[in-house]
């Protein structure tokens, strides 16, 4: 018997249809939604006779339904067997399953014709290249570069509004990375400044700050201060002052773990953040004892035994 006969009933029997189903429809995907679409939703789950599809946006949700017609028309052909009849969306976080690039150029770009104002302004930066033979590469490169971008123009690409670079969003991928870089370095700062701000607080400063991404920076920067806080306090010796930058540091780390100003904070905070020892000795501003495991309270099993003895039992001496 061949082998695609066989793996039919197999796959049945062990009863992963819908799964396989699931994921022979995503490979396929972009041909059915397209490329420009298939970025922004995935098909997740397969009910009855309906495909559940997440997208990004409610935006595209509306563009999926509205090509719901030849979507379902596509998967019929491709796959009779799951006589798929209903679309319904889902808003979520999507893989997409093509990468997010831009559309491919093609090799030959010789016949798109330049306007007039290009050829004009490209004859005008070559006119300052004295060697004939530079110039005439530089002006062959430029050309390429402006028949280019008047390709990706015509399928639809937009300038970056940062680098002014040709891609399919309002920022390239490498200007939202510097912004996502540029928004973490001012949230540090941020952060350095007041340690104990709140999330919305800091939203006020960082329009586009994100919960997870302030949560994210705070415990980052708790972790860098007490990395620091415990290399130090490991050099003191018993009823030493403490040093200034030590106490600086532990200042900070009440701030950060109970998010209070510094003219704020009480006993029961800085114990609740530096531990019972290191509070107390940032109080009395003296370095505690080492601590010592032998000083441990032992348990004594009579006090056990007396905690069960109820209170109409009479005492053991009596018995």
């Amino acid at each position: 018997m061949p082998l695609g006969r066989s793996l039919a009933p197999a796959v049945e029997e062990l009863g992963v249809t819908q799964k396989l189903a699931r994921f022979q429809i995503q490979a396929c995907w972009p041909e059915m939604v397209g490329p420009r679409l298939a970025p922004h939703c995935s098909p997740q789950k397969l009910q009855s006779r309906t495909l559940w599809v997440r997208v990004r946006a409610p935006v595209f949700a509306q563009e999926i339904m509205l090509l719901q017609d030849g979507i379902l028309t596509a998967l019929g052909r491709r796959f009779p067997r799951l006589r798929l009849d209903k679309l319904r969306c889902q808003v979520g976080v999507v893989v997409p399953t093509l990468p997010e690039t831009g559309p491919s150029v093609p090799e030959d770009l010789s016949a798109i014709p330049l306007p007039p104002s290009v050829e004009y302004r490209l004859e005008r930066l070559a006119s300052e290249i004295s060697d004939e033979k530079l110039r005439q590469s530089f002006l062959r490169a430029m050309r390429q570069k402006e028949r280019k971008d008047v390709w990706l123009r015509a399928q639809g690409a937009m300038p970056c509004q940062r680098c002014g670079a040709l891609q399919e969003r309002r920022l390239c991928l490498s200007c939202r990375q510097e912004r996502n870089r540029e928004r973490r370095r001012k949230l540090f700062q941020l952060l350095g400044r007041q340690p104990w701000i709140s999330f919305s607080e800091a939203q006020m400063h960082l329009k586009a700050l994100r919960q997870s991404e302030f949560h994210a920076a705070r415990r980052q920067l708790l972790s860098i201060f007490l990395l620091n806080y415990y290399r130090e306090r490991d050099l003191l010796t018993v009823g030493q002052a403490l040093p200034g930058s030590l106490r600086n540091q532990m200042l900070q780390i009440c701030m950060l773990a109970v998010q209070m100003p510094w003219d704020q904070l009480q006993e029961r905070h800085i114990r609740f953040a530096l531990g019972k020892t290191w509070g107390i000795a940032y109080l009395e501003d003296k370095a505690p004892p080492p601590f010592d495991k032998t000083r441990r309270k032992k348990r004594d099993p009579e006090a056990a035994a007396r905690a069960r003895v109820g209170p109409d039992d009479p005492p053991a001496n009596l018995l």
